[in-house]
């Protein structure tokens, strides 16, 4: 589980500055001021900033909470040890069955002597490590590093919002076309659906879908296009994607069109009996028995960076 650390409540790093720890403090505060900020645990979260800049700003309880910090994440560290150990100890060897064998002629009486002395001293060694490891475990298990939940979980946008105009610009619309693609969440977690036109490499819309809604996705231009998303839980609009600003916190994984065989063809065809409108609907890549092939891709290929 990651640890919510004074540092990442005010987003910078333990090396931080008095005057960068100063900076993000105040950058913080202003915008999770309960009289501002609207979002669910904005108190909470102002408070737990406050306490992070009483810590950090001042140097006897930054070298403090910095020397709790470290030894908390060894004893994490030495229990992931020890769960991954195997605890039953080996059989013992021949070697080690000579060095106590009463078969052994006089001559070698000396040196038995000094074998056992060795395996004394040896264990004796072993008996103040084990209780200093103890006495160590016993005093960092008192130490409490603060970990709260983010003030995002549970946060969702509204079906059909477009997080990344921003980035890909506002959308393409044809309102004089009647076409459509209809998408379907049935996962268990909400997306953001992009199509891009594969003619001249532009996205020509992004659009938030929550988990277990359908969205239809309306007055496309006529085109060839390319559908990408990107799954996961709790909305974070800060959070940041490379060079995005916007993502999930939980959960997160992206899929696009596995070929050009799954693109969708949106140009209108003139029949004899007139015009031909083209409208879909397709189930997203985790819904199993969908009626999209798609494969596993990563952000940079999700963002085009």
């Amino acid at each position: 589980m990651a640890i919510n650390t004074y540092y990442t409540t005010l987003g910078v790093p333990e090396s931080a500055s008095f005057k960068e720890i100063q900076k993000a403090y105040r950058e913080k505060a202003l915008e999770y001021h309960p009289d501002r900020c609207k979002l669910p645990n904005a108190a909470q979260m102002f408070i737990r900033i406050q306490k992070a800049y009483e810590v950090l700003s001042d140097p006897e309880r930054r070298l403090k909470y910095d020397n709790d910090l470290n030894a908390f994440r060894e004893e994490m560290y030495k229990k992931r040890m020890d769960a991954g150990s195997n605890t039953q100890a080996p059989p013992p060897t021949n070697e080690s069955y000579v060095i106590y064998s009463k078969k052994k002629p006089k001559s070698f009486s000396i040196w038995s002597t000094l074998q056992k002395a060795v395996v004394i001293f040896f264990a004796i060694i072993f008996i103040i490590a084990f209780f200093s490891e103890r006495t160590e475990k016993k005093s960092t298990s008192s130490v409490k590093i603060d970990t709260v939940e983010s003030v995002y979980k549970g946060n969702r946008l509204n079906n059909g919002d477009s997080p990344y105009s921003a980035y890909f610009g506002p959308g393409v619309f044809d309102r004089e076309l009647d076409n459509y693609i209809e998408v379907s969440n049935g996962t268990d977690e909400d997306a953001v659906v992009i199509f891009r036109n594969v003619w001249s490499n532009t996205i020509v819309r992004n659009v938030y879908v929550r988990a277990g809604t359908n969205y239809r996705v309306a007055n496309l231009p006529e085109s060839v296009l390319e559908m990408k998303c990107m799954y996961g839980n709790d909305w974070n609009p800060n959070l940041q994607n490379g060079s995005v600003s916007g993502g999930f916190e939980r959960n997160v994984s992206f899929s696009a069109a596995s070929n050009a065989k799954d693109y969708f063809d949106m140009r209108t065809i003139e029949t004899a009996d007139g015009y031909s409108i083209p409208y879909y609907q397709v189930t997203l890549h985790k819904v199993r028995n969908g009626n999209m092939h798609t494969k596993s891709i990563d952000s940079n290929q999700f963002f085009g960076e």
